[in-house]
C-alpha cells in the first residue's frame, strides 16, 4: 500500500471530531463574552495597579525631552532574528507596513524633478541594530575617493547620541554599489567606522541600503537623512542635514519583564506612552481565523453567529503600525478613562478580539496606557458543565488521534532512519564501496526510495571503478601513439629540413616530452595507489628515516638551505618506510618549486601525545586560503613550472594517501609570520626510544 493511502487511512481518525462537536450545544455566547470582557478588564486593572505601584516602571514611560528644532521620532522594533544584509527585503520578515516614509518638500525639489523620498525601518535583536533604507532619487553620484570627503556625492547621514548625550554623525557614501563601511569625521578627515557596515544596491528610481551597527550605540536619539549633493542640495529624512535628531523609541526591558509575569495563552498585554508608542508587549493571540472548519462543526459556527451585532465595533482591528498602537480605546484611555471594544476579525467563523485599555498616571499626569487583548476563541475555556463534558470527550479523542499519529510517525521514522544508516555506511567519501546495499522489499514510497538509492549507489560504484582505472588506461593507450610520434620526430631530425621547419620540429619535440611527463605522472599515481593498497607495515624509525632522506636532499639541491630539526629520541611507528620516503620526496619536490634560491626548507619531527608530527616548511609565497582544503585533491596544483615538466597536481595527493595509509592526516597552513608555507603530517601509534639529539643542517 502506498504511503499516501496509509496517511489517508490514519487521517480518518479525525472523523471522530464531528461526533464530539455535535455534543456541543450552548446558548451562552453573550454571557461568555461578557465574562471574558470582565476578566480582561480585571487583568488590565491589576497590571495598571502593579505599574502604578512601581515608580521605577513609571519613569520608563517618561519621554525624552522633545525639542522644537529636533527631527521626527523613530521606532526601534524588537525582532528575534535580524534580516540578512544583502540589500533586499527579507522574505521571512514582513516590515512593509512599518516603513516610515519622508518626502522632500516640493518647493525644495524644484520644477521638473521628482521629490526625493526616504523609506526607513530599523530593528534590533538585542545584540545588533539593523537599518533598511530605500531612497527615491533621480540621479545618483558615488563618492570620489581621490577628492576626499562626501562633498558632491549622494549619501545617508546617521546621527545618534552617546551615553552622555553628545551627538555622533556617520556617513554612508560608498565609491560604488556593493558592500561598504560607514565614514566618520576625525579632525578634518573622513575615516572608516568598521562597526557600521552593510550593502548599497541600485534600485529602480533610486537605491537601497541595508546596514548593521552595535545596539549598545543607540541611546535616546537617532536620525537619518538621505542627501543628494548636486548643484542644489536635495534631502529627505527624519531630520535636516546637520540638525538634531528626534527621539529613538524602543521597548523597555523592565516593563516587558513585568508583563511576562502574567503572560498566558491567548492573552496579549501591551504598554504605550502618551504618544501611542509601543514600549512593551507580552503574549500572543493564539487563534487562526484561516483554519479549515472541522467537518460537523456547524453547531459551533451557529453559536458564534448568535453574537449580538452591537457587541463588536464597526471599525476593523488594527495592530502595531510603525511602532504605534492607534485604536479608539487607546485614545479614550489617554484622556483618563477606561474602555473596552470588541473588534470583528473573521465574520465567517464569528471570531473577534476584545481590547481593554486603562490609563497610567504619574504625579496627576497621564503618561501612558495599558491595553490587554484576547480573542473570542478563549471563551471555550469559560464554559459551563456542558463544556466540561465536551472537554472530557475531546480529550479522549485527542489522545486517541495523537497516540495513533505518534505511533505511525514513529514507525515511519524508524524506517527512514534505518534507510539513512544503510546509505551512510555502504560507501566511503571517495566513492569506494564498503558493503553491499541491502535489498529493499517494501512496496510503498520508502521502498521505492531505497531501490532508487540502490541504483544510484550501483551507478556511483561503476563510475568510481571507471575513474580509478582511467589513469592507467589512458597511460597504456597513449604510450603507443606517442612512441610513433617520437620515432617520427627522431627520423625527421636526420632529414634535411628548411630553416623555418626546425622551430616547428622543436615545438613538436617539446610537446611530445610534456605529454610523456603527463603519462609518467599518471602511471606513477596509479602505481602508488596500488602499492599503498598492498603495502606491508613494519616498525619504522621516523627520526632515522627523515635524517637519512634529508641528508640526500642537501646534495641534490645545493641552491637551497635545507635543515632538519630532530628530537633527542627515536620515534617508531608501524608503517612502510618506502612509502614514507616517497611522501617526503613529494613534499621536497613541492617545497623546492616554491622556495626561492638561497631560501630555507626546514624538516622537523616531533611527538604530540600518541602521534608523530612531520613538518615541512619552506620560504616563499603564501597559500591562497581557498586552496587549503583542495590542495591534496587529485589534479589540483597552484605552482608555476620552473622547467619543462608538467605538474598534474598528483604529488600532494600521494602525500595524503600515504598519510591516511598510516592512520594519519595531511594538512597545510601558512606560517604565522607570513614568510612561507608549512605542511603537517600526523601519524598515529608512535613509540619512543631515547637515542638521538641534535640538529642537521
Amino acid at each position: 500500500m502506498r504511503l499516501r493511502s496509509q496517511l489517508v487511512l490514519v487521517s480518518l481518525l479525525v472523523l471522530l471530531l464531528p461526533w464530539a462537536g455535535c455534543s456541543y450545544v450552548s446558548e451562552m455566547e453573550t454571557a461568555l463574552r461578557q465574562g471574558q470582557q470582565d476578566a480582561l478588564v480585571a487583568v488590565t486593572r491589576s497590571m495598571v495597579s502593579m505599574v502604578n505601584g512601581r515608580p521605577d516602571l513609571l519613569e520608563e514611560l517618561l519621554p525624552v525631552q522633545r525639542l522644537a528644532t529636533a527631527g521626527a521620532d523613530l521606532y526601534l522594533h524588537d525582532i528575534p532574528r535580524l534580516p540578512v544584509v544583502d540589500g533586499y527585503e527579507d522574505d521571512d520578515i514582513e516590515f512593509a507596513n512599518d516603513l516610515v516614509r519622508f518626502i522632500e518638500a516640493d518647493a525644495r525639489a524644484g520644477p521638473g524633478r521628482t521629490p526625493m523620498q526616504l523609506s526607513v525601518w530599523q530593528a534590533t535583536d538585542g545584540d545588533k541594530a539593523y537599518l533598511y533604507a530605500h531612497v527615491v532619487d533621480d540621479s545618483i553620484s558615488f563618492r570620489n575617493p581621490v577628492a576626499g570627503g562626501v562633498s558632491g556625492s549622494d549619501y545617508l547621514q546617521l546621527t545618534l547620541d552617546d551615553a552622555n548625550g553628545n551627538l555622533q554623525r556617520f556617513w554612508i557614501s560608498p565609491e560604488a554599489p556593493g558592500k561598504f563601511t560607514a565614514l566618520k569625521k576625525k579632525g578634518r578627515k573622513f575615516v572608516s567606522e568598521y562597526q557600521i557596515s552593510g550593502v548599497w544596491l541600485d534600485a529602480v528610481g533610486g537605491y537601497t541600503v541595508e546596514l548593521t551597527l552595535p545596539r549598545a550605540w543607540l541611546h535616546q536619539r537617532f536620525g537619518i537623512v538621505a542627501v543628494d549633493s548636486g548643484e542644489v542640495v536635495h534631502w529627505a529624512g527624519s531630520m535636516a542635514p546637520g540638525t538634531r535628531p528626534g527621539r529613538l523609541i524602543s521597548t523597555r526591558a523592565p516593563l516587558a519583564a513585568q508583563l511576562e509575569l502574567i503572560a498566558q495563552d491567548n492573552l496579549r498585554v501591551s504598554v504605550i506612552d502618551d504618544h501611542h508608542w509601543l514600549l512593551a508587549e507580552s503574549g500572543s493571540l493564539s487563534f487562526s481565523a484561516a483554519a479549515e472548519p472541522v467537518p460537523g462543526a456547524w453547531m459551533i459556527e451557529s453559536l458564534y453567529r448568535m453574537a449580538s451585532p452591537g457587541q463588536s465595533s464597526d471599525v476593523d482591528y488594527q495592530g502595531t503600525v510603525q511602532g504605534k498602537l492607534l485604536r479608539e480605546e487607546l485614545d479614550v484611555a489617554l484622556t483618563g478613562q477606561s474602555k473596552a471594544i470588541w473588534y470583528p476579525t473573521d465574520t465567517k467563523n464569528n471570531l473577534a478580539i476584545i481590547s481593554a485599555a486603562m490609563p497610567l498616571r504619574h504625579e496627576d499626569r497621564i503618561v501612558g496606557a495599558v491595553v490587554a487583548e484576547q480573542t473570542s476563541a478563549g471563551i471555550l475555556s469559560l464554559t459551563n458543565a456542558a463544556l466540561v463534558r465536551l472537554a472530557g470527550i475531546s480529550s479522549v479523542l485527542v489522545l486517541l488521534i495523537v497516540g495513533g499519529l505518534i505511533g505511525y510517525a514513529s514507525w515511519l521514522s524508524v524506517r527512514i532512519h534505518r534507510l539513512s544508516r544503510q546509505v551512510s555506511v555502504v560507501m566511503e567519501p571517495d566513492g569506494r564501496e564498503l558493503h553491499a546495499f541491502p535489498p529493499q522489499t517494501a512496496t510503498d514510497e520508502i521502498g521505492t526510495l531505497g531501490r532508487s538509492f540502490a541504483r544510484l549507489l550501483s551507478n556511483v560504484r561503476t563510475y568510481t571503478g571507471y575513474l580509478q582505472t582511467l589513469a592507467s588506461k589512458l597511460s597504456h593507450e597513449l604510450r603507443t601513439p606517442l612512441a610513433v610520434v617520437r620515432s617520427s620526430l627522431d627520423n625527421l631530425e636526420h632529414q634535411t629540413l628548411p630553416p623555418d621547419a626546425e622551430q616547428y620540429l622543436r615545438r613538436a619535440r617539446d610537446g611530445s616530452e610534456r605529454l610523456s611527463h603527463i603519462l609518467n605522472a599518471m602511471s606513477e599515481a596509479s602505481r602508488v595507489e596500488h602499492s599503498i593498497s598492498s603495502a606491508e607495515k613494519t616498525p619504522v624509525n621516523l627520526v632515522s628515516l627523515v635524517k637519512d632522506v634529508v641528508a640526500g636532499y642537501g646534495t641534490v639541491y645545493p641552491q637551497h638551505n635545507i635543515t632538519c630539526n630532530l628530537p633527542d629520541r627515536d620515534l617508531v611507528v608501524t608503517g612502510n618506510a618506502e612509502l614514507l620516503a616517497q611522501m617526503l620526496d613529494k613534499l621536497m619536490d613541492n617545497a623546492r618549486d616554491f622556495c626561492p634560491a638561497d631560501g630555507e626548507i626546514r624538516f622537523g619531527v616531533e611527538q604530540q601525545g600518541s602521534e608523530a608530527l612531520i613538518t615541512v616548511e619552506n620560504d616563499g609565497p603564501l597559500l591562497p586560503p581557498e586552496m587549503a582544503d583542495q590542495l591534496f585533491e587529485s589534479m589540483v596544483s597552484v605552482r608555476e613550472s620552473k622547467d619543462k615538466h608538467v605538474h598534474m597536481g598528483l604529488g600532494l595527493t600521494i602525500v595524503r594517501l600515504v598519510a591516511e595509509f598510516h592512520g594519519g592526516t595531511a594538512t597545510v597552513e601558512n606560517r604565522r609570520d607570513g614568510s612561507g608555507v608549512m605542511f603537517l603530517i600526523k601519524i598515529n601509534g608512535v613509540r619512543v626510544k631515547t637515542r638521538y639529539s641534535g640538529s642537521l643542517t
